[in-house]
């Protein structure tokens, strides 16, 4: 609203949703569309003022915007109703909620000895933090893999076995079986189509110990949020 005056905005551009204030419409001319600031948020799960936030997390094709892998709708709306903006949900990673969603999509329960992290049968090298750790997470974009083995000197290289491969744009979203444990990997498909990897395969990944992300309080935050 402009000096007092409910304003249109004749526009297909939904990025202008985030002008939008008390009376003001979103008006999509082409087709016959019109969005006030309480259909901004039944459309899109967030406010008028959050909406770029929101294309931050889930990208826009259109604007050549990449967004977070992992990080759909759902998922965006689900952090902004909860942390309110983009810079709240960067600054609590060690929160599970934001674990489990900001491309955390690795959240395990582990035991930390020192500067190790046990999952399973599985011993991870980690970076050692003080505090209270029950559970690491571990962005699937940060898990490297291919066929062949790494370099012995590699630190928590781990083989299992290629469950899925989702294509979802230029990223292939990969699901991993080690041990009985599921992990994630997000790559590119240009790398995974030049490795022939197929589903049944034998892969090898290896994640950097700064990669992973140690996780406090993890039974008493769940119960909060």
């Amino acid at each position: 609203m402009k000096y007092g005056h409910p304003v249109r905005i004749v526009t297909g551009d939904k990025d202008l949703a985030q002008l939008l204030e008390a009376e003001d419409q979103w008006w999509d001319f082409a087709r016959n569309t019109r969005l006030g600031p309480g259909d901004v948020h039944e459309k899109f799960g967030v406010r008028p003022d959050q909406i770029a936030d929101y294309l931050a997390l889930t990208g826009d094709s259109v604007d050549n915007i990449p967004g977070v892998p992992g990080v759909g709708p759902k998922t965006a709306s689900a952090l902004l109703g909860h942390f309110g903006t983009l810079d709240a949900i960067f600054d609590r990673p060690e929160t599970p909620f934001v674990a489990d969603f900001v491309g955390m999509k690795n959240f395990f329960l582990a035991v930390i000895e020192g500067h190790d992290a046990i999952i399973g049968n599985m011993r991870l090298r980690c970076t050692s933090q003080d505090g209270d750790f029950h559970a690491v997470a571990i962005r699937p974009e940060n898990i490297r893999i291919r066929k062949d083995p790494f370099d012995g000197g590699t630190e928590n290289g781990l083989e299992g076995r290629l469950k899925r491969i989702l294509n979802r744009g230029f990223y292939a979203d990969v699901r991993v079986d080690v041990d009985g444990i599921p992990f994630r990997a997000i790559d590119t498909r240009r790398h995974l189509n030049r490795t022939a990897l197929a589903e049944g395969d034998t892969v090898h990944l290896a994640i950097a110990p700064e990669d992973i992300h140690l996780i406090r309080d993890v039974h008493q935050q769940r119960q909060r949020l």
